[in-house]
């Protein structure tokens, strides 16, 4: 999966903020890309993102760390390539989550980093 630098125009709230590319490829010949491992929370997915140009619903940690990677993305006018399991997988499929999830160290062996997210640091935090 790509993230690139913001191009939306955030004065229309109504386009989602975040756009990412996907495509399918063999870990054999994998670019260089970030493993994301993250903390869930809550399964309900209330941010809408785009993958490769359709909707696509996310939970809140993953837009959290999607918008904070996306800004930084910005700031420095690159792109990245990452690999996170909520979107990677088809969370639908339940054949695909099993066989995916086999291949899990896998996909996190052969990624040039591996990023560990546990959400926003705390307003009160100075880190906030």
């Amino acid at each position: 999966m790509r993230l690139d630098p913001q191009q939306v125009d955030l004065s229309d709230p109504t386009l989602p903020s975040i756009q990412c590319s996907i495509e399918h490829i063999s870990l054999d010949n994998a670019p260089k890309y970030t493993g994301l491992s993250y903390t869930w929370g809550s399964s309900v997915r209330i941010l809408s993102i785009l993958v490769n140009g359709r909707d696509f619903m996310v939970t809140e940690n993953l837009g959290a760390w999607l918008k904070h990677t996306q800004k930084a993305l910005t700031d420095y006018k690159i792109s990245m390539s990452f690999w996170a399991d909520a979107i990677c997988i088809n969370q639908d499929d339940d054949d695909e989550k099993g066989w995916q999830v086999q291949q899990m160290p896998d996909i996190y062996k052969t990624a040039q980093y591996v990023t560990v997210w546990l959400g926003p640091a705390a307003e009160d935090s100075e880190y906030g």
